[in-house]
């Protein structure tokens, strides 16, 4: 309008009042404006515009966790998408056989077998080999576990044993009869519980060498008396050219001058008896007595602890401990460990023993 009174504001606009052009905190042409959360932002305002959270929500509390899943921090799931048995996000801790939370942070190892094949078992393998025992099961005679120390025969922990020539661990030994500790002995005739009359001869001496001759008469030996012109089978010196009166009667009856043939007493005291000392040093035995259980006279076999005979002849040892400990048993242990077990307990997944796969 000529000479009308309209003017131009700042924003440009004919008659305007500025508005055009103003921003949210009314500066003209400012930069402020209202961001998405209904705020007045930038320009002159020192203000950042809202955010938009990992909901999508402008101005939200959501955030994304360690395990980058989007939760409120007040959410009781927070972290536990990647968290380990010890709440380590990502970490390496996991729950072993013994349902305990171990490895990465825990300062904790994983329970093992024990030789029960118990996980976490404290069952260990003694000084004998025997699961969860107490050492006894190989203790020799003084208490020691596989000492080798062993009651000698006389019951003596590590002994000698009974004497050489002994019967018993008293140092007794056997008399004539066989009898251990017994009383009887030879007499001078070599005859076991004898009283010398056996080699006494008709002159009353031991041993002597008097006899009787064809007349009856005690001569020779000590006697020193002749013998008689006949002998025992009458013949005198008219018999015979060559006679030499000197045929006499031995102990068994038999008449000749030839010593040779003479009889002899045997070990029963019989004269031309044939009882002789056994291998046991028994009259008449059958060397049984001082047999070993394999019937060796004097032999080295013994009767072990299982009652088996071992030793000395026979080539058999004697029966040993089982990992059970049981004498003579067979159970053994497995490539585990485990008493009679069949190899599997401490296999891995991939089948390998005892690895860590």
């Amino acid at each position: 309008v000529c000479f009308g009174t309209s003017a131009v504001d700042d924003c440009g606009v004919c008659d305007g009042d500025n508005s055009v052009c103003t921003d949210c905190e009314n500066v003209i042409n400012g930069t402020a404006y209202v961001d998405n959360c209904g705020t007045c932002v930038g320009g002159n305002t020192g203000l950042d515009p809202c955010s938009i959270d990992c909901f999508g929500i402008y101005d939200g509390d959501g955030e994304e966790d360690e395990c980058e899943v989007c939760r409120f921090e007040d959410d009781i799931n927070w972290n536990s998408s990647c968290s380990d048995c010890n709440s380590d996000p990502d970490g390496t801790a996991y729950v072993d056989n013994c349902v305990t939370c171990v490895g990465g942070n825990t300062g904790n190892d994983p329970c093992e077998l024990d030789c029960m094949g118990i996980w976490g078992g404290g069952n260990e393998l003694d000084n004998c080999g025997v699961c969860g025992g107490d050492n006894t099961a190989c203790i020799d005679c003084n208490g020691d576990p596989n000492g080798g120390v062993v009651l000698d025969e006389c019951g003596v922990c590590g002994g000698d044993g009974m004497a050489d020539g002994a019967c018993n661990c008293d140092g007794n030994v056997l008399d004539c009869l066989g009898v251990c500790n017994g009383d009887a002995s030879e007499d001078q005739c070599g005859v076991c519980n004898g009283d010398d009359s056996s080699c006494t001869d008709c002159n009353g001496d031991i041993n002597g060498t008097a006899f009787y001759d064809s007349c009856e008469y005690c001569v020779g030996g000590n006697t020193g008396e002749p013998v008689c012109l006949f002998d025992c089978n009458g013949f005198g010196p008219s018999d015979h050219d060559d006679w030499d009166g000197v045929g006499y009667e031995d102990n068994c009856f038999t008449c000749d001058s030839n010593p040779d043939n003479d009889c002899v007493l045997d070990c029963a005291g019989d004269w031309g008896g044939e009882a002789e000392i056994d291998e046991c040093g028994v009259c008449d035995g059958d060397s049984t007595s001082c047999a070993d259980c394999a019937g060796v006279p004097n032999g080295d076999a013994y009767y072990d602890i299982c009652g088996i005979c071992v030793g000395g002849s026979t080539g058999e040892e004697p029966c040993a401990l089982d990992c059970f400990g049981i004498w003579g048993g067979n159970s053994e242990l497995d490539e585990c460990g485990v008493c009679g077990g069949i190899g599997v307990l401490c296999q891995d997944c991939s089948g390998t023993i005892c690895s860590n796969a």
